[in-house]
């Protein structure tokens, strides 16, 4: 009954009480996922998201799954600017956003991608100390995903010789202002609400933030457990218009890294 209503009066009506930009999974009386919808705050719409492709890195990437469907329809959606994705780790995070994010530079649409990472030491591990060299050298070693994706050094130099690709320190955001940019946060879980406040306050005409992290298990200091930024977001800005956020539940990077999850 619940299902007929729900189409018979062409979606226009908030019966399943979702809240904005909420997803919503319809399921039919077998049990089999039949439709998912997302309430834009005047009718649900159902997803719109193609496949993703770079041509100048050779790479096609498209969802393994459902959430991933999910996140897909989110990132390529221009009306919400400030994006949350949370999830396990190789469940796909920074890999699909990040080919989204170059695709759209690729295209055109945006000026550059501006990258961020806390620098934090992983947990219970010892600190490497003081590093030498300048910034760009200095916080290096956080760009290993974005690396990984542009296959290493030598392609991150091409794109960041062309100002497609700005990595900035965390510290040295306040008063900037990016414009027509996606800034891109990644390991998310290492920020306090003030740190994702000061982020998404640097937002100029055009651009939108993606943020990624995980906050089950790879919180790495004990500051970020009691004041963790993207479980305020989550908390404060859900109903949102201009705020969405999509829970990544499965590991795609390998059989063998989906054993890591026995150990928990």
């Amino acid at each position: 009954d619940e299902l007929v209503k729900l189409y018979a009066e062409g979606l226009n009506q908030n019966i399943l009480n979702a809240k904005v930009n909420e997803y919503c999974e319809i399921f039919n009386h077998e049990g089999a996922l039949s439709d998912i919808l997302r309430w834009d705050g005047k009718s649900y719409q159902h997803l719109k998201y193609t496949n993703r492709e770079n041509k100048t890195l050779g790479i096609k990437v498209s969802p393994r799954n459902l959430n991933q469907k999910m996140m897909f329809d989110l990132l390529q959606n221009p009306d919400i600017p400030i994006k949350l994705i949370t999830g396990v780790y190789g469940s796909g995070k920074d890999y699909c956003a990040l080919i989204h994010a170059l695709n759209l530079i690729e295209k055109g649409k945006k000026n550059k991608l501006v990258f961020v990472r806390n620098l934090i030491d992983l947990k219970d591990t010892p600190q490497i100390g003081f590093l030498p060299n300048d910034i760009e050298q200095k916080i290096g070693w956080g760009l290993g995903p974005i690396k990984d994706i542009l296959g290493g050094d030598e392609a991150l130099e091409i794109f960041t010789s062309q100002n497609q690709i700005e990595a900035v320190n965390l510290g040295f955001c306040r008063g900037r202002s990016w414009e027509n940019a996606i800034i891109y946060v990644t390991e998310g879980q290492n920020l306090t609400s003030s740190q994702i406040k000061l982020l998404i306050s640097r937002l100029g005409e055009g651009s939108e933030i993606i943020i990624n992290g995980d906050y089950h298990g790879q919180v790495d200091k004990e500051i970020f457990e009691k004041d963790n930024g993207i479980k305020a977001m989550q908390n404060k800005l859900v109903g949102q218009p201009m705020f969405g956020c999509i829970d990544l539940i499965k590991t795609e990077r390998s059989k063998a890294a989906e054993m890591a999850s026995l150990l928990d």
